[in-house]
């Protein structure tokens, strides 16, 4: 494929939206010139002690020897020429700065206690101070940092677990404030710098050191490890980066239009990226005429098109090897053309024709959904993009490309492939898939994607001549290597990479990141070749290892999707979306999000999409006492099978032709009628009995794969990586009984009787 892109979904403020393995490793740092990083005034701990940084010494009367506690202000050494205090002016995380004025602060420190608590009767005072301040205490964010914040104070009785949080010693000696732990770990309170987040490379001195600190080659740490990491994705097939978040608009995103700070961040990464010859992309806010300059962004004034005229040409001058923009419009909140009554190939062609004069291209993501009162915004979500693209076929520049998700809805374990992707035989389309498991455990369950990746390509669309064979891997595929790709055909992946140690997290996620590459370079290849190609770099080629680790992969993806959304259900977590198959009654006045406008229970927290919950899921699976499913079908109320081609058409409408994994996703079944097992052999059994025996062989094999990681001990001495997958299966097994029961318990509840 032409393109093979790793889209970060990195936010400048450095997190990552649907981030599952920490901090993005260039954001903010590439808005700062090296020889002028911000201030180190953040509260934190770090991971070492060390006596000889002044950053981690402090001075207070408060510390001295008394028997009765003191009140004092609490000075950091590590800048002398400045005045830095601890104040209240931030809870989350704490800030240093002057010791005097409305902004300062005294602390009592209680040597019998070992806490450290605010003086109510001095405390920040001027705008913007942190009220929850009032009364509370330092305390470790989850007692594992790195971020000290101010919390309510606490006591063994009230809260024995959170309590250990607020416990820190002063050494009179070092002049070090030290976390008091019951394990060996030596952590000290010092000071971080106002914009990045620590940054999570192992290095000899301190795994939190601070991004900006040079090493034995004269570079930065963070340009050391973006560079690493760039020559990872490169040595995997991929040839460009998007390097910021789709979701552009609004603050911090748009500093990117910032003409200081573009020629900065373009400077830091430029170089990087050259060496490796990585084509560098950018995600931009459709509306940013208006967010940066207070113009109209309608695309066909003559207003915007000049604005976009004139930003494009300093871009390009500062790095005229970029090779084209991303844009997400009209979805999500993201402001488009619509919102000015125009198409969308008239905001992508606006922009094409700009680009025309830099051989560049627009990307121009086609999850489009929801916006009312237009008719097709609300449609059932599955068509919606389909029935916005699907007129204007043909109408598109010939630089720009739309960028499809794999399935029509979003990221789901298992989808139908997406109709634009064949459906749009006159329009450029390369396909999103998304390496960061969002839907898909979060890098805590061990899911390998490229069975999934490789089930869409192989898929047979029927678009062909005379409704003859076209897959998806054709369609995607340059002509010049057998494809029918005119623009050269492409493959964009969702970045499942951060700043922890090892990059992904788990461990063995990382094969997602090599088969996204692969993948794009060859989509001919085997996804048990790609993993053991995998395996064998990463574990040094231990044939005992190798052969574990590639056989845990291959069996991963069908077991998630056995514990959680057989049979094609889809959106199964926590999820109120009015944009579904099911009857509204979820949205009715007054009522809940379940069947009927029931109450659904509340979810657990683990960040977005990662606990299920059925009943608050039900607009997109319709169960009821009846059944399970949409109705999909040619004869049902959305009709969606009609997007897909004839031949397609004819097997995804018949119960028995359709693949068994997807029948829920286009029939709705009653809990009793019968179908093939999931094994294929023996009499046909009650959906509800599939569902039921998935789920329940899904969370055996789970154990089973467990075992064989588990059997690695001796194989693995000493090598840090097999403690952490072991943990890594330890939660997952656990959530995904949690799942599970809450699945299968609900399905019951619903239809009255056991599975």
């Amino acid at each position: 494929m032409k393109i093979r892109s790793w889209n970060f979904w990195d936010l400048l403020s450095g997190d990552v939206e649907r981030g599952n393995s920490g901090y993005s490793l260039h954001w903010p740092y590439a808005l700062f010139i090296d020889a002028a990083p911000p201030p180190k005034n953040l509260l934190w701990v770090a991971a070492r002690c060390n006596a000889s940084d002044p950053f981690q010494q402090w001075e207070g009367e408060t510390f001295t020897e008394s028997t009765v506690p003191t009140s004092s202000s609490i000075k950091n050494l590590g800048s002398p020429d400045s005045d830095n205090c601890l104040n209240t002016m931030g809870c989350h995380p704490m800030s240093v700065g002057s010791c005097s004025g409305d902004s300062s602060a005294s602390f009592i420190f209680n040597s019998a206690n070992n806490t450290i608590a605010v003086d109510n009767s001095h405390m920040s005072t001027a705008e913007g101070f942190c009220e929850r301040g009032r009364g509370g205490c330092m305390d470790l964010d989850r007692n594992t940092g790195p971020y000290v914040n101010i919390y309510n104070c606490h006591t063994p009785i009230d809260a024995p677990v959170d309590w250990v949080n607020q416990q820190f010693t002063y050494n009179a000696t070092s002049k070090a404030i030290q976390k008091v732990r019951e394990d060996d770990f030596d952590e000290c309170l010092t000071l971080g710098r106002s914009a990045p987040y620590p940054d999570g490379a192992n290095n000899e001195d301190d795994p939190l050191s601070d991004p900006w600190s040079v090493n034995s080659s004269g570079k930065a740490l963070w340009k050391t490890r973006f560079e690493e990491m760039i020559k990872l994705l490169k040595s995997s097939g991929i040839n460009t980066v998007v390097l910021n978040d789709v979701n552009t608009c609004g603050f911090p995103g748009i500093q990117l239009f910032e003409a200081e700070k573009l020629a900065t961040w373009t400077k830091n990464i430029a170089p990087i990226l050259d060496r490796w010859a990585m084509s560098p992309q950018l995600a931009l806010c459709f509306a940013a005429p208006t967010e940066i300059s207070n113009v109209t962004a309608d695309p066909l004034d003559d207003v915007a098109i000049s604005w976009w005229t004139d930003y494009f040409d300093q871009l390009y001058t500062l790095h005229p090897r970029f090779t084209g923009i991303v844009v997400k419009a009209d979805s999500e909140g993201m402001v488009g053309p619509v919102t000015f009554d125009r198409s969308e190939a008239d905001g992508a062609n606006m922009l094409a024709k700009i680009l025309k004069n830099y051989d560049s291209r627009v990307f121009w993501r086609s999850f489009v959904y929801g916006n009312p009162p237009d008719e097709i915004g609300l449609e059932d979500l599955a068509r919606q993009a389909f029935d916005t693209f699907h007129p204007l076929d043909g109408t598109f520049d010939e630089n720009v490309v739309l960028q499809v998700k794999c399935g029509p809805m979003d990221f789901q374990v298992r989808e139908p492939p997406n109709p634009m992707i064949g459906g749009m035989q006159k329009s450029n389309i390369m396909m999103e898939v998304d390496a960061a498991q969002q839907y898909l455990g979060h890098q805590i369950h061990v899911v390998n994607l490229a069975q999934s990746w490789k089930w869409y390509l192989e898929w047979d669309t029927m678009f062909g001549e005379d409704g003859g064979s076209l897959t998806v891997t054709d369609i995607l595929t340059d002509e010049e290597k057998g494809g029918a790709s005119l623009w050269g055909g492409g493959l964009a992946c969702v970045s499942n990479i951060g700043n922890m140690n090892n990059y992904t997290a788990h461990v063995l996620a990382a094969s997602n990141t090599y088969s996204c590459g692969r993948l794009g370079w060859d989509p001919t290849l085997q996804p048990e070749q790609i993993d053991r190609e995998w395996a064998s770099m990463t574990f040094n080629s231990a044939k005992a290892i190798v052969d574990t680790v590639v056989d845990i992969l291959g069996r991963s993806w069908l077991v998630f999707e056995g514990y959680t959304s057989p049979m094609g259900i889809g959106f199964i977590v926590d999820q109120d979306n009015p944009f579904g198959c099911a009857p509204k009654t979820n949205h009715s006045d007054g009522g809940g999000k379940g069947p009927d406008g029931s109450i659904c229970p509340a979810s657990g927290d683990h960040g977005d999409h990662y606990w299920m919950n059925p009943c608050a899921s039900f607009d997109f699976a319709n169960y009821s006492e009846y059944g399970i499913g949409c109705d999909r079908t040619l004869e049902g109320p959305e009709k969606m099978i009609n997007v897909y081609s004839t031949g397609v058409q004819r097997i995804l409408n018949d119960p028995l032709l359709i693949p068994p994994e997807l029948t829920l996703f286009f029939h709705n079944l009653a809990w009793t009628d019968e179908v093939v097992p999931y094994s294929g052999g023996g009499d046909k059994i009650p959906v509800s009995q599939r569902i039921g025996d998935r789920h329940r062989a899904a969370l055996i094999e789970l154990q089973g794969m467990a075992d064989a990681w588990n059997k690695l001990e001796d194989e693995m001495e000493n090598d840090e990586r097999w403690s952490g997958v072991r943990d890594r299966f330890l939660q997952q097994i656990n959530d995904a009984a949690v799942y599970s029961e809450q699945i299968v318990g609900y399905y019951e509840s619903i239809a009255g009787y056991e599975f």
